[in-house]
């Protein structure tokens, strides 16, 4: 299907030589199925080849091409690619910071129920990225996006729980979700998920995910 111009016959075959999956990883390779599956409108080849320009995977990195491929996949409804384009424009890593565009597509993407749409526009409020400071808001877009089981928002509801910003302070609760990131191997749960035990005195407990974090 590849060779006959499928498009995401095509992405999904750059895709397994990047992982090397059935043939031996390959990063040129990959780079060149994705940019002809690009080529011919794929959405999500689009939003590889943005990744791997703003990772540096296999090339240099270059937020700016990496940006205006995001914009395209974006465009035409990738939501993750409006995500990673707004934490381009909001971080200004291509040209100078645009937040109130960071805001519309990190909006858009949770329109569209994005997780990491979610958490990122979550983060925007409760640090006043673009608009005023709301921790409720904040905590809002974190639980929905941890109830999608992303681990970083998981993270985020827990420090909201544990500080009490935007809800009723709850230790129980934080402990909860940082549980459920550390689970998921986030670096950040894990240390906030030993401090909780350490708070506890369980310094068994503290040392294991102190260690683990690392």
């Amino acid at each position: 299907a590849a060779k006959r111009g499928v498009p995401e016959a095509m992405n999904q075959l750059g895709r397994m030589y990047e992982l090397g999956i059935g043939h031996r990883r390959d990063m040129i390779t990959a780079h060149d199925w994705y940019k002809q599956a690009a080529q011919r409108g794929s959405p999500d080849a689009l939003a590889n080849l943005g990744r791997l320009h703003l990772n540096g995977i296999g090339m240099p990195a270059n937020a700016l091409v990496a940006s205006d491929l995001y914009l395209q996949a974006a465009r035409k409804g990738h939501v993750d690619a409006m995500v990673e384009l707004g934490g381009i424009l909001e971080k200004g890593q291509a040209r100078a910071a645009q937040v109130d565009l960071a805001l519309g597509w990190y909006r858009a993407a949770t329109e569209r129920s994005s997780p990491a749409g979610m958490n990122a526009l979550g983060a925007c409020y409760y640090r006043g990225i673009g608009v005023g400071v709301d921790y409720g808001e904040a905590a809002r877009l974190f639980h929905a996006a941890a109830e999608h089981g992303l681990a970083s928002a998981q993270n985020n509801l827990g420090i909201c729980y544990e500080e009490g910003l935007g809800l009723a302070k709850d230790l129980l609760l934080a402990k909860t979700y940082y549980a459920r990131a550390a689970e998921q191997r986030h670096a950040s749960g894990m240390a906030n998920l030993g401090y909780l035990y350490l708070l506890e005195a369980d310094v068994f407990q503290a040392v294991q995910w102190f260690t683990l974090a690392l």
